[in-house]
Parts: structure tokens; C-alpha cells; sequence
């Protein structure tokens, strides 16, 4: 209870950041878009990993007024990288949002102020959510997901593959993209079936006009197998760790100031 009175407390307190970590396209070799990820610092404990105070919010029902917290920091953070960083105008930026958002039924309507507010293009705002979200909550299938593209924003589902999503929801939602689990690009290498699986959920992203991004790419040999596969997008520590706002300011700059440096060098 203590720590959940602290957690609700950590914005005003700053105890509270946002990170990012850039998404390469293999087409260009360019960064698409950075992915924005809470970090708690705690005056006592230190940094609190996000697997413990993310349940922590979820459990103390505080969730959706974390993820409301983020988006606003990305959106306002990604408006100032592109208005100051020459080349970064179309630049993007992902943002989690729990399953406990959509039976929320004002969601459209907050998230519409804060683009507003920030002055972040609705089409550069990427909402990622979880398979958990599909399977269970068939709120996604009632209407929200249309009125978020007819308002712009981008849908991408989250670690693809490791939970229990429906092929006919799929199907049959607006969805923008796929992520790849990192589960499947860790073993790759070594277990040709998890090619296979990669290769397979590639391949149906694309057949039903989706992008495919993969997560927790390290070494060079995971991205060329990658992008031999037929997949987008990249994000993991070959490209760059979670970045500080300064931190992440400078390797944007030095990306978008030298667009034909591999990624291994941006990093």
C-alpha cells in the first residue's frame, strides 16, 4: 500500500521518467520511431524495474493514469524532436497502453486533448497493445480501434506470438502492425522452428497489410536473417539501449545528421 501511495505520487515527486528506444526500418536504415518507457526512480529503493511497478499499478489501479502520464511526456517530448532536429519531422513514437484502458469509454476523447495539447500529428502516434487485450477484451472489437483511425493514430500489437490473440480478430481490426516477441529473435539462431514461426507471422502481418517490427535484436547476424525475412522494422541494444531525453537528442541528431550510418554505428 506504501508503495502504491508512492508510485501515485512519483510524477508530482519526479520521481517518475520516460526513456526511448529508437526503431530502425531495414528498408532505409533509418529511425521510424522511438518507443517511450516509464522508469521509477525511488528516493529509497533506487530504480524500481518496470515488471514490478507496472503490475503495481495494474494491481492498485493505477494504470491507466500511468500510461495517460507517458503519453503525454512522449507526445510532447517527440513534438519537440521534430520541430528541433533537422530530418526528424516524420518522426513517430510508441506508446504502451494496458488492456485496462479500453473499457474506458472517454479513451478517444483524452487522447485527442493530448495530441492537441502537445501538437503531435495523430498519424505519428503508434498505440501499442497486447494480446491479452484482443483475446479478452472484445470492447477492441466494438468500435474503438475504428474511431482511433479515423482519428489517425497507428495500432500495433505487442509481442506477437506468446500470448493467445484470435486470428479472426486480427483479421477483422484495424491494426497497424505486429511486434515480434523477443522470445523467438533470442533463439533464432539456434532453433531453425523459431525461424519458421518468425518467417510465418512475417508473412501474415504482410498478407493482411500489416509492418512487422522485431524486438531484442543484438547482433548483426539476428538483423540480416531479419531483413533476408522480409521484417520492417528492428528495435533492441544493436540499434540503441532505452535512452535518457539528452541522450536520446544526441543520437538523434547524429542519426538523422548521417542517414547512411549503419545502425551498429548510431549505437
Amino acid at each position: 500500500l506504501q508503495m502504491e501511495a508512492e508510485l501515485k505520487q512519483a510524477p508530482e515527486n519526479q520521481a517518475l521518467s520516460v526513456v526511448y528506444q529508437p526503431i530502425l526500418s531495414l528498408a532505409d536504415q533509418k529511425i521510424l520511431s522511438c518507443e517511450a518507457l516509464a522508469r521509477w526512480q525511488h528516493p529509497e529503493r533506487g530504480m524500481i524495474p518496470p515488471s514490478e511497478f507496472i503490475r503495481l499499478a495494474e494491481e492498485g489501479g493505477l494504470i491507466a493514469a500511468l500510461d495517460m502520464w507517458v503519453l503525454r511526456q512522449a507526445c510532447k517530448q517527440t513534438r519537440e524532436w521534430q520541430k528541433t532536429i533537422p530530418g526528424a519531422a516524420d518522426l513517430k513514437v510508441n506508446v504502451n497502453f494496458s488492456d485496462k484502458h479500453w473499457a474506458q469509454t472517454d479513451l478517444v476523447d483524452r487522447i485527442t486533448g493530448i495530441l492537441q495539447e502537445t501538437g503531435l500529428v495523430p498519424g505519428d502516434l503508434i498505440l501499442e497493445i497486447t494480446e491479452k487485450a484482443l483475446a479478452e477484451n472484445r470492447t477492441l472489437a466494438a468500435g474503438l480501434p475504428g474511431e482511433l483511425q479515423a482519428l489517425g493514430v497507428q495500432l500495433q500489437v505487442d509481442d506477437f506470438g506468446k500470448g493467445q490473440s484470435s486470428l479472426e480478430l486480427l483479421a477483422c481490426l484495424p491494426l497497424d502492425a505486429l511486434k515480434i516477441d523477443l522470445s523467438f529473435v533470442s533463439n533464432m539462431q539456434e532453433d531453425a522452428t523459431q525461424m519458421k514461426i518468425i518467417q510465418t507471422i512475417i508473412q501474415l502481418a504482410h498478407n493482411l497489410g500489416m509492418k512487422v517490427t522485431a524486438v531484442g535484436v543484438e547482433t548483426p547476424a539476428q538483423r540480416d536473417r531479419l531483413e533476408a525475412s522480409g521484417c520492417d522494422f528492428i528495435q533492441g541494444y544493436l540499434v540503441a539501449v532505452p535512452q535518457g531525453c539528452q541522450q536520446m537528442t544526441d543520437l538523434l541528431r547524429l542519426a538523422f545528421a548521417n542517414p547512411t550510418q549503419n545502425d551498429k554505428e548510431r549505437a
